[in-house]
């Protein structure tokens, strides 16, 4: 795998940094993403999108300052690890909901409303423009933060908010035409 990481770095001196940075800290951050999620594989896939980050931000890394470089990691890690338990988290709420929840037809109507309406909301951001509607699933969706978008996408981070900003507006608008027209 290093191979594969070390073919997106142009200089040598830069590969020779990441390849010691691999080396010494793999386990490391496999060790905190695992336990976090806990799960083998999903920790594997968080340890390789810390390393793409790093090597998107390889000057910041210095192997003079152990300490510092491995809280920098850390800091990586950790926040990659905990957006996707996060995501994970709000992906199977409804599968965890407790027996005596799902018995309560009160609790089953409101959650049957609020998927009602959570499909209402998919189904209009459908209706976006597609640089409306890309910004908008990556940063509601997907948690990019806006300057990931603006990565994602090639469009300069000011760009990306108003595309935000329209979006919203825009959703406002078709979802107030919908409940007048009901």
């Amino acid at each position: 795998m290093l191979a594969f990481y070390l073919a997106a770095i142009e200089s040598q001196e830069d590969r020779d940094l990441f390849a010691d940075l691999y080396n010494g800290y793999r386990d490391y951050m496999f060790y905190i993403a695992n336990k976090i999620l806990e799960d083998e594989y999903a920790a594997e896939n968080i340890v390789h999108d810390a390393f793409v980050r790093m090597i998107e931000n390889l000057e910041k890394f210095n192997l003079r300052n152990g300490h510092k470089t491995k809280g920098l990691i850390g800091i990586i890690v950790d926040g990659l690890a905990k957006n996707e338990y996060k995501r994970r988290k709000r992906m199977s709420s409804l599968d965890d909901e407790p027996e005596a929840v799902l018995s309560d037809p009160s609790t089953i109507d409101d959650r049957l409303i609020q998927k009602e309406q959570y499909a209402k909301l998919l189904e209009t951001v459908e209706q976006l423009d597609s640089n409306y509607k890309t910004a908008f699933l990556l940063r509601y969706g997907y948690q990019f933060s806006v300057k990931e978008i603006a990565q994602i996408t090639g469009a300069t981070e000011d760009n990306v908010r108003q595309r935000l900003h329209r979006a919203k507006i825009k959703l406002r608008e078709l979802l107030a035409g919908e409940v007048q027209t009901v």
